[in-house]
């Protein structure tokens, strides 16, 4: 079992410290982390998601790791006969059978579709009508299923480089797969690891997701599944988000009707969360197939429709051009209203190539294709300062996907600073508040406060003769740096009176009681040049 017991740690894990350690690499010729004992040194590498994350800036659409590089010459691959498009062939298939008529193979080779061979050395299981998968078959000398890099799932790419990855950082763990780790360790090393600031935390919900028998101790399986898990191809109760014919579970609608995170859907929950309240409680008892009254996420993903999103078949009917790629106006053409703002970071982030593009392998493993969370909602600048941190970098409450949400946030940082500005992703921007005065009737609003040092403003209160106007003013952050304000109602001699929290005049306006925090919570009358009354 390799607990942590007896060691001591002595090399962070944050990317801070990334300048100032002695490094050392692997077979991958990536950091590693030295753990050393009290009275020798022990070479034991722990910081897996530190090396995760730098295995991630490996563009999804490159070559599987582990292949052996070719110096020698290639032979030139054996000609292979083209084959039309799923959307060139949706239409041809006038009838909408899934398969072409001999009639309609004919009518698709005069129109010079890439199609070649008779109708009968086609249709290979001799039911009258020839299916894309034999014309891929014809194509490729039998093989019923397109070529790997139109059908590898990306995601699966990025989870082996991962998996090499965490038995590289366990010295090998692949060939001791008996060994153990402590659950604790574990899970406190990764989340050190793939945080830009390094620091180490303990998470209890992370520990639960990790340690499957609740033993306190990981094995290898249980890692592999639990980088499944972070990587948003399966969920923690087994079921998988990504199909083996490239279909992607629309999880992140499930999360939203899933009120009370059990991680199944009650009737009431399905009726007060979905889109067609009309037709609800008739949905529900589609959803439920086994009627036992809540439908788990099998049943959920099992269901035909919008439930369950097909991007290779997206793909294939945006690309209008049939030229195997989507540009930036295919992609606003074709997407959804409420993802539109995510075109332009995802093409920055995902083209590996340079060519403002995004290939369907670009594509699929973007945030795009991705439907774990609710991606199209932006998150908020919390502490104002016109950037979005990977703290801030969340789009659900529920913080499921750690892994993939790092691996996104890595691909959108493309200065590497660990921070997004907004040429870099779409969030809700850093925003001013402000104070003003605004006539009885409604009809005149004049600003007269606003502070790029203190923005956050909040509590105005006026004196009782309506000259002076007393309101709190905190910093970015909201810390407990609140300042009380003074003010004449008109914007003008603005000072900073005191320490405080939520002012309120006197009756005679000498004086105003506020909130203050210096010696705990108390309630504090104060003057008005700032001293304390009482």
């Amino acid at each position: 079992n390799r607990n942590s017991s007896g060691t001591r740690l002595i090399v962070g894990t944050g990317y801070g410290h990334q300048n100032h350690r002695q490094r050392v690499h692997g077979n991958l010729g990536l950091p590693a982390i030295a753990i050393h004992h009290s009275w020798v040194l022990c070479r034991v590498h722990l910081a897996l998601g530190w090396i995760l994350v730098f295995l991630l800036h490996t563009p999804a659409s490159s070559q599987p790791p582990n292949s052996p590089q070719n110096h020698k010459k290639s032979a030139p691959d054996p000609a292979v006969i083209p084959v039309p498009s799923a959307q060139e062939f949706a239409q041809y298939d006038t009838d909408d059978s899934g398969g072409l008529s001999e009639s309609e193979l004919r009518q698709a080779t005069e129109n010079s579709a890439p199609i070649m061979g008779t109708f009968q050395e086609l249709d290979t299981t001799g039911d009258g009508q020839v299916t894309l998968q034999e014309l891929w078959a014809a194509a490729n000398n039998g093989k019923r299923n397109p070529p790997a890099s139109e059908s590898a799932d990306p995601f699966l790419r990025i989870l082996q480089r991962a998996i090499e990855a965490m038995d590289e950082s366990y010295d090998g763990w692949q060939y001791r797969p008996e060994e153990t780790v402590d659950s604790t360790t574990f899970t406190i090393n990764y989340n050190a690891s793939i945080s830009p600031d390094g620091q180490r935390r303990l998470d209890r919900g992370l520990i639960l997701h990790a340690d499957g028998d609740a033993n306190r101790k990981i094995s290898r399986d249980e890692a592999v599944r639990f980088l499944e898990t972070q990587l948003g191809i399966r969920w923690i109760t087994g079921d998988l988000l990504r199909t083996e014919n490239g279909d992607v579970v629309d999880f992140a609608n499930f999360l939203r009707c899933d009120i009370n995170k059990d991680d199944v859907l009650t009737k009431s929950e399905f009726v007060d969360t979905w889109w067609n309240s009309e037709t609800d409680e008739q949905d529900f008892e589609s959803f439920d197939i086994d009627g036992n009254g809540a439908v788990n996420l099998s049943e959920f993903a099992r269901q035909e429709g919008p439930y369950l999103r097909k991007p290779i078949q997206w793909f294939e009917a945006a690309d209008t051009n049939a030229d195997h790629l989507l540009s930036q106006s295919e992609l606003q053409s074709a997407i959804r209203s409420p993802r539109k703002h995510l075109v332009g970071s995802n093409i920055k982030a995902f083209d590996d190539n340079g060519d403002e593009q995004l290939s369907l392998a670009e594509y699929r493993v973007s945030m795009l294709a991705n439907f774990n969370y609710p991606w199209e909602m932006r998150p908020k600048d919390i502490d104002r300062d016109g950037l979005l941190s990977y703290k801030e970098f969340k789009f659900h409450t529920r913080d499921l996907f750690q892994l993939q949400r790092r691996y996104y946030f890595h691909r959108l940082d493309r200065d590497g600073n660990d921070k997004l500005d907004p040429s870099e992703f779409d969030f809700e921007p850093y925003k001013l508040h402000s104070l003003y005065r605004v006539s009885v009737n409604g009809e005149h609003t004049e600003e007269i406060y606003r502070n790029d040092k203190f923005p956050v403003v909040s509590s105005p209160s006026v004196s009782a003769d309506g000259t002076w106007v007393l309101f709190d003013a905190s910093p970015p952050d909201r810390s407990n740096l609140t300042q009380i304000m003074l003010m004449k109602t008109n914007g003008d001699d603005v000072r900073d009176v005191c320490k405080g929290q939520m002012p309120s005049w006197s009756g005679k306006g000498s004086r105003f009681v506020c909130c203050r925090y210096e010696q705990g919570a108390s309630i504090w009358i104060m003057n008005t040049n700032g001293t304390a009354h009482k």
